[in-house]
Formats: C-alpha cells, structure tokens, sequence
C-alpha cells in the first residue's frame, strides 16, 4: 500500500512466454470497435488461442444478445465491464481482480 495515494500497487500478469502475443494483445481502436467485421476478424485470428479478446466487452454487442454471454465470459476470467455515463456520452472501461 502507497499511503501518500492510498494505493496498492498491482500484480502485473503477463502471459507466458511460450503464447502469442499477436493473439493475446486485443487493441480497440475507436474507429472499428462499433464494426461487427472487425471484431469477427479479431475472433478468427484469434481462435482457441489465450488472449485479452476474452476479457473485453466491444461496444458493438451492446444492446445485443451477444452482450450478457460477453459480461459472464469476462466475469468467468476476473475481469468485469463497467459503463459511466457523463452528460453527453459514455465510457466503458474494466475492473479486474485476482483472486486468492
């Protein structure tokens, strides 16, 4: 605990070295997140394979049936989507926890 800040600092978690990164590494980028081919292009390159695809929720299936399958998927690897709605827009961001 850092107690000028009142905060822990994380246990980074990294993959092995024996995975690929250019499957684990998922980047969002704002002008494809709401296009339905990126991310079905981002889940073929990605297959089986271990990767932070597993724990995002896209804003492309929000407000879709794939939305409730999404959150329990990131629920079940520790990590949990949040909404926070401002005046004009909303964020989505990522809580994630490791348990003991």
């Amino acid at each position: 605990m850092t107690p000028e800040i009142g905060v822990k600092k994380p246990n980074v978690l990294l993959p092995k070295q024996e995975i690929d990164h250019n499957k684990w590494a998922v980047i969002a980028c704002d002008q494809f997140t709401s296009e339905p081919e990126y991310w079905e292009e981002v889940a073929e390159i990605v297959g089986d394979s271990p990767s932070t695809y597993r724990i995002i929720l896209p804003e492309v299936y929000l407000g879709t049936p794939e939305e409730e399958n999404r959150i329990e998927t990131t629920h079940h690897h520790g990590s949990i989507p949040g909404i926070r709605n401002f005046s004009e827009h909303q964020r989505f961001h990522l809580c994630s926890s490791e348990s003991k």
